[in-house]
């Protein structure tokens, strides 16, 4: 055993950290030490929080329960940056979503690419069952832990937590990267990539890149997503309370636009005890808007360390608001291949990631399913008007009409389409017909601001589609652009008229 620095707390007097070496396997902190700590870490915690904190249970709610997990975050990852005695604590959740606080314990032993590091978790009298990814386990050479406190900027003392959030808190996506395969994550804005080798039990990452160091990656769509999780079962969750394209698509615009890693933000600055931080526990989390009817979750509803907060509002409307992944609806595609519907909700996903030609393959097979659907005729005709193909455009529109004369959505399309072509009094009727099917004001506001913007007057243009974006802020990637051109049209002209 080797000693190290003297154990910082008030509670547990003249007492030294030391490591543990069991044959060629090194454990830190010593394992017969961690009860001992562990006590005197919660007597520090707890003791200063207030009662309706300190005393979370089972059977509080969920608000609550929130609260007691902001508090150990802001124990663990703040106030105990850079000790001396290099103790690392961590929010550990159990599977009741009351959270305790972990000690981790590193444990390092030789193997044939050098030496491999795992981390496993002490909270109050035994460890929690160890941290899986996907139902392998997980090791870091010592490659890793180096490049990392190397290359990514975090505050004195903070590295080892910051690798730790990242795979066992953070969403974990993976791609390609160059010619293997890495864990990505979203790091202050940048990127990060872990390069891994995989078996079959276990993920061995063994190094780390920036943006600086990634020559190439590949999106992937659906992404490939895996779960951290407690012990080595593991079933693949059917439904998932994240987005897993939209995180992958920004993962892959941080690497396309090369954002540097930021400079950490300066700490701020630190009461004087616990005692005073903890009493801003309740202040702290309704600035980040966890209030009361927030929901708390694992991640994919899988217990580990990593938990999710839902807003009220999602909360309540969690089924309805989120919709299906595209993860999920490849799944129900391949459950019922028959469903048109699943293409065309996939399809519109697609769309929403600027995937065009995924989007129309949906679209392709959505009308093979079901051939006399106007929608998917209407939809696939808009994509083609927006990359500028106008004949197929107008064959999917003039079909989609044909199956359902009522359409304002349709007539809108079309009219665009003749607006494209030139062809103004065609757009014009167009535009009029579908104000007589159009059934409430927002329809009504985009298709007038179209007439106006025609007719050359900008200024009625562009107060029907502002009114249009207001109802429908949906439509904004569509129409900002003519708002804007309406707006410069509309002021030349004011200029031209001013001219003597």
């Amino acid at each position: 055993m080797r000693q190290h620095a003297p154990f910082e707390s008030i509670y547990l007097d003249k007492f030294e950290v030391v490591e543990q070496i069991k044959g060629n396997t090194r454990l830190y902190p010593h394992t017969e030490q961690l009860p001992a700590l562990s006590r005197a870490i919660n007597l520090e915690f707890y003791g200063a929080l207030p009662n309706r904190i300190a005393h979370v249970e089972a059977r509080a709610d969920d608000y609550h329960k929130g609260l007691l997990n902001l508090a150990a975050v802001l124990y663990c990852r703040f106030l105990n940056e850079g000790r001396a005695d290099k103790l690392r604590l961590f929010p550990v959740p159990t599977p009741e979503l009351v959270t305790k606080i972990g000690i981790v314990q590193q444990v390092s032993q030789p193997a044939q690419r050098g030496v491999l590091h795992n981390f496993r978790f002490f909270t109050g009298k035994d460890f929690v069952p160890d941290v899986h990814v996907s139902g392998k386990r997980l090791s870091f050479t010592d490659h890793v832990l180096q490049r990392f406190t190397e290359r990514v900027p975090t505050r004195i003392g903070a590295d080892l937590t910051e690798l730790l959030v990242n795979f066992y808190w953070d969403w974990l996506i993976a791609m390609t990267v160059g010619k293997g395969d890495a864990f990505l994550f979203n790091y202050n804005g940048s990127l990060l990539a872990f390069p891994f080798e995989e078996s079959d039990d276990e993920f061995v990452v063994t190094t780390c890149l920036t943006v600086r160091e990634i020559n190439s990656l590949e999106l992937e769509l659906p992404p490939r997503v895996f779960n951290s999780h407690y012990g080595p079962a593991f079933t693949p969750p059917v439904v998932r309370n994240w987005r897993p394209e939209k995180m992958a698509q920004a993962l892959y615009d941080s690497w396309k636009h090369k954002v540097p890693l930021p400079m950490p933000a300066p700490k701020p600055k630190r009461l004087a005890t616990w005692s005073q931080a903890a009493g801003t526990v309740k202040d702290e989390a309704h600035r980040m808007g966890r209030v009361a009817g927030c929901r708390l979750q694992f991640t994919d509803n899988l217990p580990g360390l990593a938990v999710v907060y839902l807003p009220p509002r999602q909360a309540e409307n969690e089924e309805s608001d989120a919709g299906p992944s595209l993860e999920e609806l490849t799944a129900l595609i391949a459950a019922d291949p028959k469903n048109q519907q699943h293409y065309l909700d996939r399809a519109n996903l697609y769309k929403a990631l600027h995937d065009e030609a995924r989007a129309v393959a949906d679209m392709d097979k959505a009308i093979e399913v079901q051939p006399a659907h106007p929608q998917a005729y209407n939809e696939r005709g808009w994509m083609a008007y927006k990359r500028g193909d106008f004949d197929a455009a107008l064959r999917d529109i003039n079909e989609s009409l044909r199956l359902n004369p009522s359409q304002c959505y349709a007539y809108d399309t079309r009219a665009w389409i003749e607006h494209a072509r030139g062809n103004i009094p065609a757009a014009e009727a167009d535009c009029r017909q579908s104000l007589e099917f159009a059934q409430n004001e927002d329809l009504k506001h985009y298709t007038r601001g179209l007439l106006h913007y025609m007719a050359k007057d900008y200024a009625r243009a562009i107060a029907e589609w502002s009114q249009a974006l207001a109802a429908r802020p949906s439509w904004s990637e569509d129409l900002t652009p003519w708002l804007g051109k309406a707006e410069a049209l509309g002021k030349c002209r004011a200029e031209s008229d001013e001219t003597p």
